[in-house]
């Protein structure tokens, strides 16, 4: 492959693109001509065609006057009355001969000819141009006919005394003198034509020169037609052309031709076009002489500015660029020293941005390697314990959803300072994430380690302003302690991180690691990672306890609870894999399978003749699934189960997490005919006027205040205005926890609806349960 050089390159394109320039501009310039040429021709044919015809306009007019004359002379009509056929060709010769008239014919009233000025009248033959003839009934016509003598422009007149007794025809002919006079008068050379059935032509007259003559003559009618359209004959010149239609009675095949040369409208040209390439030529030397110098000009700098560019790329800016053109040259340099020192600010700055976090300043999750591996290091040397604190901002996607992304930023800026002044120079404090923390405490004993948590969680934990607000902000921290709880880095990160969660899930302010907890989290990721294995393969049933009326101690409602034996972990409670569903975004598939499960069972009960309305649970996230509804749907309407058959229950917490979808998905399953019920309520944080619009059927109170609930205590005051709030509203209330006699009558002098505890039945699987009903219905 061959290289250029610079210099080359830049004189080849400078060159080319002149050229290029040039030769467009010089074609641009011949197209503009050769079109404007063309448009220019186009007009004059336009204004010539008018022209030609407004003069066979007026000379048809004069033809008319002069035939009237004759049609008005009273000797004429008296000779042609009473057949004087003398008298009438008389007439006819003497007025043809002034008129100028190369045809002058009388025809009878039958339309034959008595009398003619050039054709033999003997026999009174038809006149063979009847269209004419019925043109001219009334009064007069005018026309072009083909005689054998050529082309004739006619007049035809009616003759009446004061009935109709013949016509008179005065004819002009259309020859080569007339042709040439309209070609004086338009500018135009005009060729008149004639074509029989089979669009043969015959050329009557023409201004054309004899070869051009002879060419059009084997042209036939289509290909003159199309010569039309494309505008230009293959004749010895080239033309613009036009076929012009005649009008007038009897004029079907006779046309005019009219024409306008382009190469003489070319030759005032062609003198202009050499000027042009002329002044191409020049310009394309001298600009080729002006590229060589400034090509030169040009490669000297930038080869200067080459080789400071390799030494920028190896990384030294020291080195400036000298060029004293005192142009644009000197500037480019200029500009490029200044962008090496630029550089060398931005790597720096690049360096310390990718280490620390812009909003805090402290330093990121790159460095967390190095730094707790600087504290074990230290720590190891000196025989001494270091720690890793992860901190945690309790509900932080609260203050930025309530009090804006603004005073979010505040609060972190605010907790890194905080952080970063309680600690020795030696320890680090990091920002991990959105509201996450770490700090890395270097050598020193583990108890003292521990106060300095403790001291932090305090310095955190104490009241700031926030846009001129005094908030108090609540942390959680989760520590691990080398060599107590680690060794290396792997195992004092990921214990930090069980703690923190510990301290989530227990509501500390701060959890030390604990050994064990190892255990408990690799528990946790099984039951993640077996849960939908679990789901899939049906190892999950479900159990059911019934709940009886308080009016007629029937049971026809029945709570829907799922279970799950684990292989290895044995029976683990549904809170716990619940959450755990919740936390993996394996709640839906849970949920899908929980409900296809009940209403498959609601079919098979009620196929034998149990029928019970079921409930079923709904977690949180469930409420902000808004295909919910039509899931559901679907089901029923595969298992034919009608919805008034199935109960949704919801705690009031899963409504806080977004009441709007929460409420907008439940008037969904609502408007279904599906029943709704509060679970749990009284443990939950929802208000009276959030209670009014939901849509609801039923409240169940929390076991919580129906375990130990006694007469003339707190909890049995709070069982029963929450029933009586559930009636004043309309609801059916539920109480669950129910295990001995004495809440019963309690709950039934309370006016509860329906109870359900170990007192009425344990959860049951299906068989079991569908005896137990059997034998509780023989009872009621």
């Amino acid at each position: 492959m061959i290289r250029y050089s610079f210099f080359t390159k830049v004189t080849l394109v400078i060159v080319g693109l002149l050229s290029v320039t040039l030769i467009t501009i010089s074609l641009a310039a011949m197209y503009a001509i050769d079109s404007n040429l063309k448009a220019r021709v186009q007009r004059e044919l336009d204004t010539g065609a008018r022209v030609f015809l407004q003069s066979l306009a007026t000379r048809t007019s004069v033809l008319q006057d002069k035939v009237e004359v004759l049609a008005k002379d009273f000797a004429f009509r008296r000779a042609m009355a009473t057949g004087d056929q003398a008298t009438v060709e008389s007439a006819l010769a003497n007025h043809g001969q002034r008129a100028g008239a190369g045809a002058v014919m009388w025809l009878d009233q039958d339309g034959r000819l008595r009398a003619s000025t050039h054709h033999d009248a003997s026999g009174s033959p038809p006149f063979p141009f009847p269209v004419l003839l019925d043109a001219a009934a009334n009064q007069s016509a005018t026309g072009v006919i083909n005689l054998s003598e050529g082309l004739f422009q006619v007049v035809l007149v009616s003759i009446r005394v004061p009935h109709h007794i013949g016509w008179i025809l005065m004819g002009f002919p259309i020859n080569d003198e007339l042709a040439q006079e309209q070609k004086n008068l338009t500018q135009m050379d005009i060729s008149w034509l004639y074509s029989n059935k089979r669009d043969n032509l015959e050329i009557l007259s023409s201004t054309l020169s004899a070869g051009d003559r002879a060419m059009l003559s084997n042209r036939t009618l289509p290909q003159l037609q199309e010569a039309h359209v494309e505008g230009i004959l293959n004749l010895e010149q080239r033309y613009v052309t036009r076929l012009q239609e005649l009008d007038g009675a009897g004029a079907e095949g006779a046309r005019a031709l009219l024409q306008i040369s382009l190469d003489e409208a070319y030759a005032a040209y062609r003198e202009l076009q050499w000027q042009l390439a002329l002044i191409a030529l020049l310009a394309l030397l001298v600009s080729g002489v002006s590229a060589l110098f400034l090509a030169r000009s040009v490669s000297r700098p930038l080869e200067k500015l080459r080789a400071a560019s390799a030494r920028i790329a190896s990384g030294n800016y020291s080195v400036e660029v000298e060029i004293n053109s005192g142009d644009e040259l000197q500037l480019l340099a200029n500009t490029f020293n200044s962008m090496q020192r630029d550089l060398s600010d931005r790597e720096e700055r690049i360096v310390y941005q990718s280490q620390h976090d812009l909003l805090t300043g402290l330093p990121n999750r790159t460095v967390m390697l190095d730094r707790v591996e600087t504290a074990i290091a230290r720590a190891r040397r000196e025989n001494k314990a270091a720690a890793l604190i992860a901190f945690n901002i309790r509900r932080f996607k609260e203050i930025n959803d309530t009090m804006g992304q603004n005073a979010g930023d505040q609060v972190l800026r605010i907790s890194a300072e905080r952080l970063r002044s309680s600690l020795r120079a030696t320890d680090t404090v990091l920002r991990l994430g959105s509201d996450d923390f770490l700090v890395v405490l270097e050598a020193g004993d583990a108890e003292s380690l521990r106060i300095v948590g403790s001291n932090l969680i305090a310095k955190l934990s104490q009241r700031m302003e926030i846009d001129e607000l005094q908030i108090r902000v609540n942390y959680m921290g989760g520590a691990a302690f080398f060599p107590e709880h680690g060794d290396n880095v792997e195992d004092l990160l990921r214990r930090t991180d069980i703690a923190l969660n510990m301290a989530r899930e227990h509501h500390e302010s701060l959890h030390v690691y604990n050994n064990g907890e190892d255990e408990q989290h690799l528990r946790r990721v099984q039951i993640i990672a077996d849960l939908p294995d679990a789901i899939n393969k049906a190892v999950m049933f479900m159990v059911y306890q019934p709940k009886v009326s308080m009016v007629d101690r029937r049971a026809s409602h029945v709570e829907a609870l799922v279970r799950w034996i684990h292989p290895e972990f044995g029976f683990i409670p549904p809170d716990e894999f619940v959450t755990l569903a919740e936390q993996s975004g394996n709640v839906k598939i849970l949920t899908h399978f929980v409900i296809r499960t009940v209403i498959c069972q609601l079919r098979a009960w009620q196929d034998a003749g149990l029928h019970a309305n079921i409930a079923v649970n709904l977690s949180a996230l469930d409420l902000l699934d808004h295909s919910l509804p039509d899931v559901v749907q679907a089901y029923l309407n595969t298992y034919k189960v009608h919805p008034e058959c199935l109960t949704f229950e919801i705690t009031e917490s899963a409504l806080m997490q977004d009441p709007e979808l929460a409420i907008r998905v439940l008037n969904m399953l609502k408007k279904n005919s599906i029943r709704l019920s509060i679970d749990d309520f009284g443990t939950g944080y929802s208000s009276l006027s959030q209670l009014k619009r939901l849509p609801v059927d039923e409240l169940k109170i929390d076991k919580s205040f129906i375990l130990h609930i006694e007469p003339n205590t707190d909890d049995a005051a709070i069982v029963r205005s929450t029933i009586e709030l559930g009636h004043n509203l309309g609801l059916k209330v539920i109480a669950e926890g129910v295990e001995n006699e004495e809440a019963w009558e309690l709950l039934d002098s309370f006016g509860c609806d329906f109870v359900q505890g170990y007192l009425i039945s344990k959860p049951m699987k299906p068989d079991d349960f569908t005896s137990w009903w059997k034998e509780h219905s023989a009872q009621h």
